[in-house]
């Protein structure tokens, strides 16, 4: 009898801790399943051409990874329950509750976060992301058109929800008091292997990955699939890891033999000479965010009107592409010939950066060019100060020489900048190199500029700040006639890099990183005013196209190629922040390394095209050679 009533008790005492771990459970599917809403809700504009099964596919391919993230999370606390077993029952409950508590605010954090990220990066929070965490201000202004307002809104209306949710669905009364402590530790002890499958996805051969819920060619859809805190977990997991390991394709030798074919060094001798000047002076302008497809000549719509008029007198080349997503990508990509890997930034990683290959010192170095770079941001954004710090400038301007000026979020209008140049350039001396980088084009696009669109979504307000840097251009050139230093400056004008506007492309679209491209200037040679090259290539190749120009080698600079050489093979390469691209004449293709499959192929190419083959020995090398610089 009393082996009865011990059995019978043991049954209630196991039977209150399951429905205990039961309420967890289902408490965190019921979290995610609220957050995939939100996720969607900010994202909807991008759902337009998506049909309501498609929508829907992202909560049941969603609930795998869901169970994952659950799982991990109730382990968590049967390991705390473990810990806490000779304690008294109640300090069990208050570190469970303060968990819950904190993990309910970081996912809904994490889920607010990547909705806006995905809105304007077209990714989930990634390294590159977390990083820019370092400077708050300006990660909100680029998220500004999001509307940041709604999003804290949202932010703490959801957690504050989610939390009485918590305190009403999981924790009443004493309802967790289990007088055994033997019945509920044999009850946890069961329950781990449970876990243990449904932490990996299942009981298939390999565990849960990001490639498991994607579904979708719409990669928001994709992206609302996963789980914020299983994504999180995931890249501080792969951030330890080797970034060569996410991009072994082939034997190195195989790579060696290929890339030695790729980037083989062009007779400089043979490149034709475009300028009429030895040394002339070099002023490249940087655009935010200008894409092609603002130039009626680029096949784009017209916006940049005085850029596209140029293209007449100039030099241009019509299938260029930025390195990556961001003005510091550009950077390393035009100064140090040199690409970011996938959501990284070298400009960040001050180990590597400073070894890698300089342009601007180069040509200081050797032919004593006098270095000016112009900007009206932060100049410590990103670590941007120590990399022109670096290269040797000697004179770095930026938001700090503009206090005088009109301000919009990203600092002072273009047209202040632009007369800052003008003015503070010297009118005699050496050859100088002058860098100066645009910002009135960068997101929120809310600068109070003339409303030539007179629409109120985003991509209207990009246009018109996009006519706008494009009208201040127009008047620098006109003005910049006038100073004695014109008849000997060629102006290297293009993007830092592209945007989904206009047309709204998909992050990892080869027209997002398509850009203007153009050398002009009184030293330009006549025949080749008005000419366009039609041959790929991109931002790392300026280096050693600018050296064989000024008479000197580029053998520094392994991944630039001279873009006007007949010998090199043409190709422009790119990273978006899960994958990379690579065009060449007549094909494009975009490759995703988590999904470990192509995501993007122009019209009429086959699978197994040698360009993917081309791309992936390209990634392959670069990883391991900017792996090598630590």
């Amino acid at each position: 009898m009393r082996f009865n009533a011990l059995k019978g008790k043991l049954k209630v005492f196991m039977a209150r801790q399951f429905l205990f771990y039961l309420r967890i459970f289902l408490f965190w599917v019921l979290v995610f399943l609220t957050q995939r809403i939100v996720f969607l809700f900010v994202n909807a504009g991008q759902l337009k051409n998506d049909s309501l099964s498609t929508i829907a596919k992202t909560f049941l391919y969603g609930e795998i990874m869901d169970i994952s993230a659950t799982s991990y999370i109730l382990f968590v606390v049967i390991v705390i329950f473990f810990l806490t077993l000779a304690a008294e029952r109640i300090i069990f409950e208050r570190i469970v509750r303060g968990l819950v508590y904190l993990l309910l605010v970081f996912s809904t954090l994490l889920t607010v976060a990547d909705a806006a990220l995905q809105l304007y990066w077209g990714t989930r929070l990634n390294e590159k992301a977390l990083s820019a965490l370092l400077y708050p201000q300006m990660a909100i202004d680029a998220a500004g058109s999001s509307n940041y307002l709604l999003l804290l809104v949202i932010l703490v209306s959801v957690s504050a929800a989610l939390i009485w949710l918590a305190r009403f669905f999981m924790f009443r009364g004493r309802e967790t008091t289990i007088p055994s402590r033997g019945a509920a530790a044999l009850l946890s002890l069961l329950l781990i292997p449970f876990l243990v499958i449904g932490a990996r996805g299942g009981v298939q051969k390999y565990p849960l990955g990001k490639s498991t819920v994607f579904f979708s060619s719409n990669f928001t859809c994709n992206y609302a699939a996963l789980n914020p805190i299983w994504n999180f977990s995931d890249m501080l997991v792969n951030a330890c890891k080797d970034p060569r390991d996410a991009f072994r394709f082939y034997p190195e030798e195989v790579v060696k033999r290929e890339v030695s074919a790729l980037f083989a060094k062009e007779d400089s001798a043979s490149v034709p000479r475009l300028f009429s000047v030895d040394r002339p002076n070099i002023v490249m302008i940087l655009l935010e965010s200008f894409t092609a497809g603002a130039l009626p000549k680029m096949n784009g719509i017209p916006v940049a009107l005085r850029l596209n008029e140029l293209l007449d007198s100039s030099l241009w080349f019509s299938n260029f592409y930025a390195s990556g997503f961001r003005s510091e990508h550009a950077l390393v990509a035009l100064l140090s010939g040199t690409p970011s890997l996938p959501g990284g930034s070298l400009l960040r990683e001050g180990n590597r950066v400073i070894r890698l290959p300089l342009f601007p010192k180069l040509i200081k170095d050797s032919l004593h060019y006098s270095l000016f770079f112009y900007n009206t941001y932060d100049i410590h954004y990103a670590r941007m100060n120590d990399y022109l710090s670096f290269s040797g400038f000697d004179r770095v301007v930026s938001n700090a020489n503009f206090g005088q000026c009109r301000q919009h979020q990203w600092g002072a209008y273009d047209e202040c900048l632009f007369d800052f140049v003008l003015q503070d350039l010297p009118a005699n001396g050496h050859s100088f190199f002058c860098l100066v980088l645009t910002s009135v084009s960068h997101e929120p696009f809310k600068a109070d500029v003339r409303k030539l669109y007179p629409g109120a979504n985003d991509e209207e307000r990009y246009k018109n700040t996009v006519y706008y840097t494009d009208s201040c251009l127009g008047a620098f050139l006109d003005s910049a006639r006038l100073k004695p230093w014109y008849e000997s400056t060629i102006f290297v004008i293009l993007a830092d890099h592209g945007h989904a506007y206009p047309g709204n492309y998909d992050y990892f679209d080869p027209h997002r990183f398509h850009i203007p491209f153009l050398i002009y200037g009184e030293p330009l040679r006549k025949e080749f005013k008005g000419r366009c090259i039609t041959s790929p290539a991109s931002q790392t190749d300026f280096p050693a196209s600018i050296l064989h120009q000024l008479g000197m080698g580029s053998t520094q600079f392994p991944f630039s190629r001279d873009m006007l050489s007949e010998e090199s093979s043409r190709f422009a390469f790119y990273c978006f922040s899960d994958g990379f691209g690579f065009i060449s004449p007549g094909s494009c293709y975009a490759y995703n390394k988590d999904l470990g499959r192509i995501v993007y192929s122009s019209p009429g190419d086959p699978a197994d095209s040698l360009d993917i083959v081309r791309g992936k020995i390209i990634i392959q090398w670069i990883s391991g050679e900017l792996r090598n610089l630590n």
